[in-house]
């Protein structure tokens, strides 16, 4: 190296000894800024010097967008639906009289959600690896039927969507969705506001001595009815927390009632099973404001200017309280990329280090991957987020029974552009995902999804011996965001360079909170400050204990389509159990000093099957090829690797448990059949007492021997919140692991170059060199379209 080049390294090296770790000589009274301008302070000559008489260069600059999908008849089969292709669909299906090209009055039918319908798996598996004919592209439309004779809901599948004519066809028998189990339609909504007006007026002088001149507003709650044939809203009094679209969610007041509306008739929709501060239910308001004027009620009192209070705890503004600590207002470190993307982005179709797959994305379901290939080898089918369920439990009448299934709101419909720097790194490539906008019959492009490679700083693989190695550890990672309700998911689908797959589902965002009452009754005397349901964690808000569930659809092919799945037990027990469990001698080897010792049990599943994890009972499960074995003899397989997860401990008669079935199992095994789309329906929150779909539908005892499986795995999280969960709840995360077992026939990574330093003549290596860069990344773009 040039004496030139050596200097003009070490100012880079300097430079970034700056950024990274700030001005050594700084003054706590000036900023950075000032401090590094001050002409007698050594960082500010350097920086002069480096201005002056580096030639640092630029680093090479990624596209940030994913490169556009083909044209329709082009596209890929697990290609998203674009918005040209959404009002394709729309036009088919007023062409043929079947939604409305007008409103979306509940008395009107529309088209409520849409997303492609993925492809029979026997056609495209053909279609991909046989040169068969082309499936087709069909979207999978929801429907809402509000003036049909007998309003209901419907899915449909329609399609090929590239196609002359698109076919129309009911995935339902009329009237099997029911009509009463629709999410709260923004028409629905107003017409129940102008009920609640007369409601509040009714109760004024109650509003007014309770909640003073607070602004506030009612909030829906879940579920909207037990049975297909009830429509039962219950709201709750929530102060309105003006900027935020869901900060109410914190800030419950004691007042709650239920609007009875069925159907379509509003004649017959009424206000009724009315609470103040627990006490009830009124049938009426007039009933509610004989009671609270006679002194027959407790009576609570919401403190004069509490809106500023409720404002500086709900808002996420930074404390001004105190002093910022030290080197907040100094930059962190940054991952750049002095070589430029090692990622190839063309639609949803991403490639990297030996990774191929799909991204898709559902307005109902959220996001998923597809055709997941690892060297040139199909590993995954599909790996795709389901449902996310919460079940909450507090002592207030508007919360005491919540129960949610996000799908019916629409996992992925509040979708909104990444926070660059926040979800995804400045360098990061941008996925563009689409949802169908029913308000207005129209489609719209956000940028709401980013794949990037992710440094993890760290070894992958290492030893220290009489050499030195090991690899440094770098992951795909493709991350969608959603909004959902009060709660943000962050899902991640992460690859790593040895055939790891890993899943994770982060929860943050405002809590679902409950109202806290200092004089409850039902509480202990000496008022704690926690009950059995949470704690009190504001003035007037408990942080109402609660679950998170995802629901994943996981459906592997290792060497092909004929699987089995093996549940592998770690047992401890005596010597001659140990042989005979394998069916081998009944006396113990005289090398064995010991009487006990541990050992495995093989098992291979013959039936489809829910599963438990048991830390008591500890088994490792294993998706396997018993026809195709690596170089040792071993069936080729895949482990399925919980991480930490909650458990489903509602008792087996809960009203529940049937539509959450799969909250019941940390993985279940079945048959893969293209009719078994998803391990719930939608729409089941509103009827739970008899659902349409649920995962035990499901396992009905096929065969699961060496045939196409499909394991659905549900990672979740008990949420006990506390005051730290205020304003934010910072990130919680679950999740689970695919990684190889017995797949390659050694560590899948040995092909990449790493570090290595040997004693031995030719046996040393480095990982690619690269020259020190300048960083001009700027954060990637996040649109939104219509």
């Amino acid at each position: 190296m040039t004496a030139e080049a050596s200097r003009t390294l070490i100012l880079c090296i300097s430079l970034l000894y700056l950024v990274v770790d700030g001005d050594p000589v700084h003054d706590d009274t000036m900023t950075q800024k000032e401090s590094l301008n001050n002409p007698f302070n050594p960082a500010s000559r350097l920086k002069r010097e480096i201005k002056d008489d580096s030639t640092c260069t630029k680093c090479p600059q990624s596209e940030k967008q994913c490169s556009p999908s083909p044209s329709c008849g082009e596209k890929g089969i697990f290609d998203m639906l674009d918005p040209d292709e959404m009002r394709t669909v729309y036009s088919a299906l007023v062409s043929k009289g079947i939604v409305d090209p007008w409103g979306t009055s509940f008395k009107n039918t529309y088209i409520h959600r849409m997303a492609l319908l993925p492809p029979e798996k026997a056609k495209a598996l053909d279609y991909l690896d046989n040169g068969g004919s082309h499936p087709g592209r069909f979207a999978e439309v929801h429907v809402i039927r509000g003036n049909s004779v007998n309003p209901d809901l419907m899915e449909y599948k329609v399609g090929p969507v590239c196609g002359d004519s698109m076919n129309v066809t009911q995935l339902y028998k009329d009237g099997e969705l029911s009509f009463n189990s629709q999410v709260l339609s923004s028409s629905e909504y107003f017409t129940h506001l102008g009920m609640m007006r007369s409601f509040t007026d009714t109760i004024d002088l109650i509003i007014q001595e309770s909640f003073g001149n607070h602004e506030f507003r009612f909030r829906t709650l879940s579920p909207q009815g037990f049975t297909a044939s009830e429509r039962n809203t219950r709201y709750v009094l929530v102060l309105r927390i003006q900027a935020t679209s869901s900060g109410y969610d914190i800030n419950h007041m004691p007042l709650s009632f239920t609007i009875y509306s069925p159907g379509t008739d509003v004649s017959i929709w009424k206000i009724h099973r009315i609470f103040y501060l627990n006490q009830g239910p009124f049938d009426t308001a007039e009933d509610l404001l004989e009671a609270y004027t006679k002194g027959e009620l407790r009576k609570f009192s919401l403190p004069r200017n509490y809106k500023s209070t409720a404002w500086n705890a709900t808002f996420p503004q930074r404390d001004g309280t105190g002093w910022a600590r030290k080197g907040a207002n100094i930059a962190p470190p940054r991952t750049y990329q002095p070589s430029g993307s090692r990622i190839n982005c063309v639609g949803n179709r991403i490639t990297w280090m030996g990774w191929e797959f799909s991204v898709g994305f559902s307005q109902v379901r959220g996001p998923s991957v597809h055709d997941v290939r690892f060297k040139g080898e199909r590993i995954l089918w599909e790996n795709s987020l389901n449902e996310v369920s919460l079940v909450y439990s507090s002592d207030a009448s508007g919360d005491a029974n919540n129960i949610l299934m996000d799908s019916l709101f629409g996992l992925g419909d509040q979708i909104k552009p990444f926070v660059p720097g926040v979800d995804c790194p400045e360098y990061a490539h941008t996925i563009n995902l689409y949802r169908w906008i029913k308000s207005v019959n129209f489609a719209s492009t956000v940028g709401a999804g980013c794949v990037f490679e992710a440094d993890m700083q760290g070894p992958l693989w290492r030893r220290g011996d009489s050499y030195s190695a090991g690899l440094r550890n770098h992951v795909l990672v493709v991350r969608i965001p959603l909004t959902a309700g009060n709660y943000d998911y962050t899902i991640d689908f992460r690859f790593y360079m040895d055939g790891k797959m890993q899943t994770i589902a982060e929860a943050s965002g405002y809590l679902q909170a409950a109202f806290w009452d200092d004089d409850n009754p039902n509480r202990r005397k000496n008022n704690d400050g926690f009950d059995g349901f949470g704690y009190k964690v504001k003035d007037f808000t408990q942080g109402a204990i609660h679950d998170h569930a995802f629901g994943f659809k996981v459906d592997m092919d290792i060497g092909g389509t004929k699987n089995s799945f093996q549940k592998i037990a770690w047992k401890a027990d005596t010597v001659g159990k140990a042989f005979r469990s394998q069916g081998r001698r009944n006396t113990n080897p005289p090398y064995f000093e010991n009487e006990h010792t541990r050992f495995l049990k093989y098992v291979t599943l013959k039936n489809e099957i829910g599963l438990r994890k048991n830390l008591d009972n500890p088994h490792f499960w294993v998706v396997v090829n018993d026809a195709k074995k690596n170089k040792w003899g071993v069936p080729r397989g895949y482990r399925i690797q919980m991480m930490a997860t909650g458990a489903n401990i509602l008792p087996s008669d809960h009203i529940a448990n049937k539509a959450l079935a799969f909250t019941k199992y940390h993985c279940a095994v079945t048959r893969q059949r293209d009719t078994e789309r998803y391990l719930s329906n939608p729409y089941d929150v509103n009827q739970l007492a008899e659902p349409v779909g649920s995962l035990d539908n499901y396992l009905d005892n096929e065969p699961i021997t060496n045939q196409d499986i499909v394991t659905w795995i549900t990672p979740s999280l008990n949420h006990l919140p506390t005051s730290e969960d205020i304003p934010m709840t910072a990130s919680v995360s679950t999740g689970f692991w695919l990684k190889p077992h017995n797949y390659f026939d050694n560590l899948a990574v040995m092909d990449v170059p790493k570090y290595l330093k040997s004693s031995i003549s030719g046996l040393n290596e480095n990982p690619p060199d690269f020259e020190p860069c300048q960083d001009d990344t700027k954060p990637a773009r996040v649109n939104v379209e219509l």
